[in-house]
């Protein structure tokens, strides 16, 4: 018997990927009751949505809130890391949460691919994303052992 996700699609990754998220917005209580969420796209808004489920927060698309979601996934993460450490620091927002460190842009392409959610990736610097590329091609899990590390030393 196949079970099936709330989409219908019944796919085992798109599963993976939200209990993924889900964690990481729970462990880093990033979302709390109450809370009023600016969503800056579609697919922060479909995520959002499914993580609060019945909790009362209030979700808006346009004017003030406590906290503002947006895509910014692992790989951005990486990024904006190795782009501090030659000295150009990206400036966010502090009401900025990341619900998306814990999978990268091809991982979030697919899940949203795969449930007809538009995605745009952000862009980033050409020369580190050759970088972690070449890594990656050795070492396929490397991304997501860049995050662990980065959390481990509390930089996330």
């Amino acid at each position: 018997m196949e079970k099936s996700d709330s989409h219908g699609n019944g796919t085992d990754f798109s599963r993976i990927l939200e209990k993924r998220i889900r964690k990481h917005v729970r462990l880093n209580k990033l979302l709390k009751k109450w809370d009023k969420i600016l969503v800056k796209d579609a697919v922060s808004e479909h995520f959002v949505r499914k993580i609060v489920g019945d909790m009362p927060v209030r979700i808006v698309k346009k004017g003030k809130a406590r906290k503002i979601v947006g895509i910014w996934t692992a790989d951005d993460e990486i990024d904006a890391f190795f782009k501090s450490i030659v000295g150009k620091k990206d400036k966010t927002d502090k009401r900025f949460i990341k619900i998306f460190t814990s999978v990268t842009d091809d991982e979030l392409e697919e899940y949203c691919k795969t449930n007809n959610i538009n995605f745009a990736r952000r862009k980033k610097d050409k020369a580190i994303q050759e970088l972690v590329e070449s890594i990656t091609k050795k070492h396929p899990d490397s991304k997501h052992k860049i995050i662990k590390s980065l959390e481990r030393l509390d930089i996330l």
